[in-house]
């Protein structure tokens, strides 16, 4: 009898579709999901600068070490750091490394910024991790009505100051939220080959059930039945119109 491959379930986002509901969900049920097979991948907590004890489900870090260096993601420009190339392979490989020492038979992966991906290069590199790492690779992507999408987005980068400022002051191809992002059929493209791709349908599970997790873990093989999915987090809030001092 053959052994059955062990799975990498890579969770990707798009932004604001429930990803950091979900990731607190992972943190909440990592004991049930481990009973199941399932081990949801954290990195070590960061707060200005500083390493923290307790893990982040957002491995958006790992995401980060493939992208390319001029976007201004929110991570980014918060912490000011714009790696160069050759510290990005390091950190490529520091995570191949960490992944590949985890034993589980099926790992969840779950970071939004992995939607930022786009260029034949950042493509290569992801491939020849995955191949590396040695597993099956299954993705689960998750879409939301367009204009709800772009509006969230930006809300969201305005709750940051400082984010906002410099993404007004880039051109459009190094916007964390320039036209180029919101192309789904790019986003497609680059994943597409990389391994399955389920897509899920955020306004859809917000309709039927009122909640976009379950039909995340849906996508994953997990029955969410027994499992805690009630979870609110960094939901939209009102802001005042910007003005050219912002």
């Amino acid at each position: 009898m053959f052994a059955r491959k062990k799975t990498l379930y890579l969770h990707i986002g798009t932004h604001k579709t429930g990803t950091t509901s979900f990731q607190a969900s992972l943190r909440a049920n990592r004991g049930r999901l481990a009973k199941r097979g399932y081990l949801p991948v954290g990195i070590p907590a960061r707060k200005s600068g500083i390493v923290l004890k307790r893990k982040t489900y957002n491995v958006n870090r790992i995401a980060y070490a493939f992208l390319r260096p001029g976007i201004a993601s929110i991570g980014r420009v918060a912490s000011g750091l714009y790696p160069k190339p050759e510290r990005l392979a390091r950190a490529r490989a520091e995570y191949l490394e960490m992944l590949r020492g985890l034993r589980a038979r099926n790992l969840i992966v779950s970071a939004e910024a992995f939607t930022f991906l786009r260029t034949p290069e950042e493509r290569e590199e992801l491939q020849r991790f995955l191949a590396a790492l040695g597993r099956e690779v299954k993705i689960v992507l998750v879409w939301r009505e367009e204009a709800a999408w772009r509006a969230s987005w930006e809300n969201q980068l305005k709750k940051k100051p400082k984010v906002w400022k410099k993404n007004r002051a880039l051109p459009d191809e190094q916007r964390a939220n320039g036209e180029w992002y919101f192309d789904r059929q790019a986003i497609l493209d680059f994943w597409t080959g990389l391994g399955e791709i389920t897509e899920v349908d955020y306004d859809a599970a917000l309709a039927s059930e009122g909640n976009v997790i379950p039909a995340i873990y849906r996508a994953m093989g997990i029955d969410p039945a027994g499992l805690k999915v009630e979870f609110v987090t960094n939901t939209r809030v009102p802001l005042e119109d910007d003005d050219e001092d912002n």
